[in-house]
Order: structure tokens, then sequence, then C-alpha cells
């Protein structure tokens, strides 16, 4: 499905990214197939942001630039390795089916 929106130039992205090593589905999964799929934009999950209802929250439950670095790297390294992501789907795919069964 990716393809077939890349290839019809659409910018297209989905949310819930937790941060990398948190949340019941790992941010660095679902990442994962963001950069699998081509995907652009990313919607960070209230996981992501430890809940936070305001910037003084934020501000004191994360460190967002820290943390966006930790996303930007772990991006990168997706975009050099394919096994990873095909190994990364695999996981993924495991995981959701424990969530919903």
């Amino acid at each position: 499905m990716g393809k077939k929106i890349s290839n019809k130039n659409i910018a297209f992205g989905f949310g819930g990214v937790a941060r990398m090593d948190s949340g019941e589905l790992p941010g660095r999964l679902v990442l994962s197939e963001h950069v699998r799929i081509g995907s652009e934009a990313v919607i960070l999950s209230r996981a992501f942001h430890n809940n936070s209802k305001t910037i003084d929250e934020l501000e004191k439950n994360v460190d967002l630039a820290k943390e966006v670095r930790t996303l930007r790297s772990y991006e990168k390294n997706f975009q050099l390795n394919e096994k990873t992501l095909e190994s990364n789907k695999i996981e993924f795919k495991k995981i959701i089916q424990k969530i919903i069964s």
C-alpha cells in the first residue's frame, strides 16, 4: 500500500509512535514499519510524552530533544538495514497478534 501511495506522489504517515523502547508496541517497531513502507510523517503517541497534558508537564516528564534525537538515530539506522526492517516486521506482527487476541 505504501508503494502505491508513494507512486502517486502523495505524502502519508500514520501515528502511534512511543519512545523507542517503551509502549505496549515498542516505538522502534512502529518506526521501523514507517521506514519500511515509506511513510513521511509520524504522530507521537501519548506514551511518547507520558500523557502530558500541558507544556509544563511535558518538560518535566520527557527530555523531548533527546527523545527526538533517539528517534532520528533509529530512523537513520533502519534506512540502512533491510534485514532489520524485515526482522522488525515479523516481531511487529507477533506483538499485534498478542495484543488483539
